[in-house]
């Protein structure tokens, strides 16, 4: 009859609905963090290879910032389990607030964030860094009824001709491995950051 017909037409449309739906939620869960909801590496390094190689095409310039959250694995022990997690996802809500609306924010280890910058030379890269260094440790972040003081590290570094992922990133942590190891470095390209 020509109801049953609709009814099994309908039920045939929302089961359709229904994994359409099923379906774009695994593929959100593949390329996202669990955690942070941004990106996660696997679909960084997919979108960092499509990025590349539009810069170089149209011969623009991009540039890649690496942050290391600093402490996180003292704040789990000093103020409880999970700390750091509430810590991670407040600290990208800032991140988030301090980039433009077209850079891409990834997560890219336990306590590293990588923040492709497209059409970005070294000097707004520097810029951008300086501002959401400043937005992430600005104010504690409330956690475990405490305040917790968030400091972060970056490494810089802007696209080059020749440059692959891997060597566009691997200079980018060499940048953050110089921060990490001279504190009179990071307050240098802080007070240069601040003058430029």
């Amino acid at each position: 009859s020509t109801y049953t017909g609709q009814v099994l037409a309908n039920y045939l449309h929302q089961l359709r609905l229904k994994l359409l739906s099923a379906e774009f939620e695994l593929q959100r869960k593949e390329i996202t963090d669990p955690l942070t909801g941004v990106v996660n590496r696997r679909e960084l390094m997919r979108l960092m290879v499509n990025e590349m190689q539009r810069h170089l095409r149209l011969q623009k310039t991009l540039s890649v910032l690496i942050f290391d959250i600093e402490h996180l694995k003292q704040i789990n022990s000093q103020f409880g389990a999970g700390t750091a997690d509430v810590v991670l996802v407040e600290v990208v809500k800032r991140m988030q607030r301090a980039t433009r609306n077209y850079d891409i924010l990834a997560r890219y280890g336990t306590e590293e964030f990588v923040v492709l910058l497209p059409e970005a030379t070294a000097e707004i890269a520097e810029r951008i860094a300086h501002r959401m260094l400043h937005t992430i440790s600005a104010m504690p972040i409330t956690a475990a009824s405490k305040e917790v003081k968030i400091t972060a590290r970056v490494g810089i570094a802007a696209m080059q001709q020749t440059d692959t992922v891997e060597i566009l990133l691997h200079r980018a942590e060499a940048d953050l491995q110089l921060a990490n190891h001279s504190d009179s470095a990071q307050v240098e390209r802080h007070a240069a950051m601040v003058f430029a």
